[in-house]
């Protein structure tokens, strides 16, 4: 690689770490501030659908926008606004204002991931691509750990942490700004590429993101509220996030590995393992090590789904189609949260701990069944 993309990569490995420490903050905050203003588990699932939602709305359009405003302007903006609205979220109002700071957030982190995602993958070269969007991973993690960690030992219920949620996103806008601003990605747009082409070229890569995705939102939006639900106080609720990103420990090891072989050899492995994984998450609801455990192996498994469904996504399709395919990817990520957020929220409120599992099982058994179709419609 020359300088030029190991500026990039260090650039970004350094704004992601920040950035994602506040998300980390936040991913344990939000659903408490929620829960504490009496709204139910489906209200909550509903609210990170608002999210993910507002991003599936500009998905299609990102392609079109990135032509008339720089990316890194657009990057930045995203994180001044979510800089800014981070200080009043706690001084909850009434549901119906916290979904539109929702999808407001929703809108902007759309817009930031996928374009950090593109700057990075036109960067790399696909002989060291898992190596390196694995190292992404594993800051992003580090950073989520971090943040969550950070909410055991100072507490749910102190201001300050809202203040430094700002603090870090503002400072990754500066950084971000500063150092990218004169980057030139030379793209070629093919704004007439519908989004479901992707899916239908590489069915297995956006099948596994829907289901990592839905694991991730799960556990990411419901875990605390779920442990809090079985026993937990919520500052141990929150440390179970951090031992869901803390298996980021073993991801370099495999984008190391997956650069070596077939990356997509033991995705359809990994989601037999996850989907066991939350059955023994359901089972052992209340055994806390248990669940710690297995939040961890957990995190191994989902690390391996997205290492290497992206990695497979950036080196697969040409170079003019990553901002549509990368949109799309991310899109379809957003469709496996959605999910997670309406149907496992609405399980969990109305059936117990048992809906934490029934989704994972659902997907699992779907993602088999349309590959073999395909498969053996390949095969006529």
């Amino acid at each position: 690689m020359d300088i030029t993309s190991k500026k990039i990569i260090f650039i970004i490995s350094i704004t992601s770490f920040l950035v994602t420490t506040a998300m980390g903050i936040n991913i344990v905050l939000l659903p408490i501030i929620l829960k504490t203003n009496n709204i139910s588990e489906f209200y909550i699932g509903v609210s990170a659908v608002i999210d993910l939602g507002a991003g599936l709305l500009i998905a299609p359009h990102l392609n079109k926008i990135s032509k008339h405003i720089s990316k890194t302007k657009l990057s930045s903006i995203s994180l001044l606004t979510y800089s800014a609205l981070i200080l009043i979220l706690p001084f909850f109002i009434n549901y119906i204002v916290w979904l539109f700071y929702m999808v407001i957030f929703g809108l902007f982190w759309f817009c930031f991931f996928t374009i950090n995602n593109t700057i990075l993958n036109q960067y790399i070269n696909n002989k060291h691509r898992s190596l390196i969007i694995s190292l992404n991973t594993t800051i992003i993690c580090l950073g989520i750990t971090t943040g969550s960690a950070i909410v055991k030992f100072v507490g749910t219920d102190n201001y300050i942490l809202y203040i430094l949620c700002s603090i870090l996103t503002l400072s990754t806008a500066i950084i971000y700004y500063i150092s990218l601003s004169d980057l030139k990605i030379n793209l070629s747009y093919t704004t007439n590429q519908k989004l479901l082409y992707f899916i239908k070229k590489r069915p297995d890569i956006f099948l596994g993101r829907l289901f990592q995705e839905y694991i991730s939102t799960t556990i990411l939006v419901f875990i605390v509220i779920y442990g809090i639900n079985n026993g937990f106080t919520p500052e141990n609720a929150a440390l179970i996030i951090s031992f869901y990103t803390l298996s980021t420990v073993f991801d370099l090891l495999i984008g190391y590995i997956s650069d070596r072989t077939d990356r997509l050899k033991y995705l359809s492995t990994s989601i037999i393992i996850a989907t066991i994984l939350m059955f023994i998450i359901y089972l052992f609801a209340d055994q806390y090590y248990i669940i710690l455990i297995s939040i961890f192996l957990l995190g191994t498994a989902i690390g391996y789904m997205y290492i290497n469904c992206n990695s497979e996504l950036n080196s697969y399709f040409k170079k003019e189609e990553l901002i549509a395919a990368n949109s799309c990817y991310s899109m379809t990520g957003n469709i496996g949260g959605i999910f997670a957020s309406i149907v496992t929220g609405l399980l969990l409120q109305n059936l117990g701990n048992i809906g934490i599992f029934l989704p994972a099982l659902f997907l699992s058994i779907c993602y088999f069944i349309i590959l073999t179709y395909q498969k053996n419609a390949q095969n006529r």
